[in-house]
């Protein structure tokens, strides 16, 4: 039960060991303590302060990098459409080019074929007339040989007449 109810000698006793503890902490540590306590918290305040500035940094830079993002991807949109611009350029204008080469080989062509055709026909002309003369000379030989034989029989019936 004692230590239930202590004695009142005991209480006194604790009561001048913690005065006297007391008054020695405060005399020579407490001066410490509360300047260890001050610094720490002014350490914690200038951390909190740091991470504050450092979240808006960061935010800041969040920023310029969702803004950099979307001029880099504008950029990259408009370097697209002037690539497809440039594709369908370059293809329209071979198309364009093609055409003109083709309709330009199909005149060549058919110019050729022109001159092929008048020089055929130049040849048929003068192959005609070559036919035309030699029939002609076989048919104008015949008929001098019919007529030189016609004569010669018509001469030969005056000659027997005489």
């Amino acid at each position: 039960m004692d230590l239930v109810t202590p004695s009142i000698g005991l209480i006194f006793w604790q009561t001048i060991i913690f005065i006297l503890l007391f008054l020695i902490l405060k005399k020579f540590v407490w001066k410490y303590i509360l300047e260890y306590v001050e610094k720490r918290e002014y350490n914690i305040r200038k951390s909190l302060e740091f991470v504050e500035k450092a979240k808006q940094e960061v935010n800041i830079i969040k920023e310029n990098n969702n803004l950099l993002l979307k001029e880099a991807m504008l950029k990259k949109e408009k370097i697209l459409k002037e690539a497809l611009y440039i594709k369908k350029k370059i293809e329209f204008e071979a198309k364009e080019n093609a055409k003109i080469e083709s309709e330009n080989i199909i005149n060549k062509t058919m110019e050729k074929i022109k001159n092929d055709k008048k020089e055929a026909l130049e040849i048929l002309k003068k192959e005609l007339i070559q036919l035309s003369i030699i029939a002609s000379e076989k048919l104008l030989k015949k008929e001098l040989s019919i007529k030189n034989t016609q004569e010669n029989f018509l001469n030969k019936i005056i000659d027997d007449l005489k």
